[in-house]
């Protein structure tokens, strides 16, 4: 991940993306739970939190 592509990188390409995921969970619940929105992580999202039907 460094500025050029032949540059070598300096952290396994499963690494970056588990890494990420892990920033991009902890700003997708934080953001619900300031909400009050409940989010089961072990669900995919579509499943996790409970459809509103009045929100459309």
């Amino acid at each position: 991940m460094g500025p050029e592509p032949d540059s070598p990188r300096r952290m396994p390409r499963e690494q970056f993306v588990a890494h990420l995921t892990t920033i991009m969970m902890g700003v997708i619940v934080g953001t619900a739970e300031a909400l009050g929105i409940a989010v089961d992580p072990d669900q995919p999202i579509h499943d996790a939190v409970p459809n509103n039907p009045a929100v459309r």
